[in-house]
């Protein structure tokens, strides 16, 4: 949850099995097949210098493992937190994107090849 003066945005919901993995996840350096855990990293950083008076707190509740993905689909359809459901990216961050993938992927190729 992020609190900046008088309000409360609920940020992101998650599930894990292990709580200790998934915080070194969001706190560790980018991750190429991860991506989407440094999320919170840009969004953090991007808030330090909006608001760097806001507050972020960290909620978790203990739910049985075979009921995780149907708790946190209820939680984001109930809550609606703002970096579960980011908006499609435009052309030119679609086309970037797609670029540096074309870019990794390549790099990736040409080390596995010897080339």
């Amino acid at each position: 949850m992020l609190r900046h003066e008088t309000k409360e945005y609920k940020l992101y919901i998650g599930q894990t099995n292990s709580l200790a993995n998934r915080l070194l996840n969001y706190v560790s350096e980018f991750q190429a097949h991860s991506p989407n855990d440094y999320k919170l990293r840009i969004f953090a950083a991007f808030l330090a210098e909006l608001a760097p008076q806001a507050v972020l707190d960290l909620y978790f509740a203990v739910k049985d493992v075979g009921s995780l993905k149907k708790a946190e689909k209820d939680a984001i359809r109930k809550y609606d937190p703002l970096l579960n459901q980011l908006p499609p990216p435009n052309a030119e961050v679609k086309e970037k994107l797609k670029n540096a993938f074309e870019f990794y992927y390549q790099s990736a190729f040409e080390r596995r090849l010897g080339t």
